[in-house]
């Protein structure tokens, strides 16, 4: 979990995933004679390992001005544990604006599944 985001890519880079949090989600990044899949997500946290790593950086996330107090962390963290625990709590979905794209590991993990029939096509 990050503080930062890449929020464009250089002339070229082909962007692979894009939702209404970020527009760079995901991208195509050449390096010398290397190609890589680069993601600027963690398509493998549940909301439940979402909300612990977001409560356990509460002071970072504080300092960095992102919530008032700790408090209102472990209010935050406590609610995406929630929808992790019930994702039909369509009340604690709208609050924290969490979409399918965050609850269905249909699409939260879609560019991992496509990245690795990628690598077992092109090894096969």
């Amino acid at each position: 979990m990050h503080l930062d985001e890449v929020t464009r890519l250089p002339d070229g880079t082909p962007l692979l995933a894009t939702n209404e949090h970020s527009h760079v989600q995901a991208a195509i990044v050449e390096a010398g004679d290397g190609v890589f899949w680069s993601t600027q997500y963690h398509p493998e946290y549940t909301l439940h390992e979402m909300g612990r790593l977001i409560a356990a950086r509460a002071k970072p996330l504080v300092r960095e001005g992102i919530f008032p107090d700790e408090e209102a962390v472990a209010d935050y963290a406590a609610k995406m544990r929630a929808i992790a625990a019930d994702p039909g709590r369509a009340d604690l979905r709208a609050e924290l604006r969490v979409g399918d794209d965050l609850i269905d590991p249909a699409i939260r993990e879609v560019e991992l599944r496509n990245w690795l029939r990628f690598i077992d096509a092109r090894a096969g």
